[in-house]
């Protein structure tokens, strides 16, 4: 199967931009920590390209998850470092 989604650099420390391996259509992105918070929340997703910013989040590993319809499309790892 493809991945669904590709997101690079990967570790990266200031933006990733995510590229789907289709058109999304109102796909929701969210990004957890070790602990399963939530610490970003992205709706509204369209077309196959997004970026998005470290913010103030800290070094470590997060669970990027790309939802469309509901439902979760694909999980990756990503890693947040300085």
């Amino acid at each position: 199967t493809n991945q669904a989604f590709v997101i690079y650099p990967n570790p990266f420390s200031v933006q990733a931009v995510l590229t789907s391996g289709h058109p999304l259509q109102n796909a929701t992105l969210t990004v957890e920590n070790c602990l399963g918070q939530t610490v970003i929340l992205i709706q509204g997703i369209n077309g196959q390209t997004l970026i998005f910013q470290r913010d103030k989040l800290a070094n470590g590993l997060y669970f990027v998850h790309l939802m469309e319809n509901d439902k979760v499309i694909a999980t990756q790892k990503i890693f947040i470092i300085d």
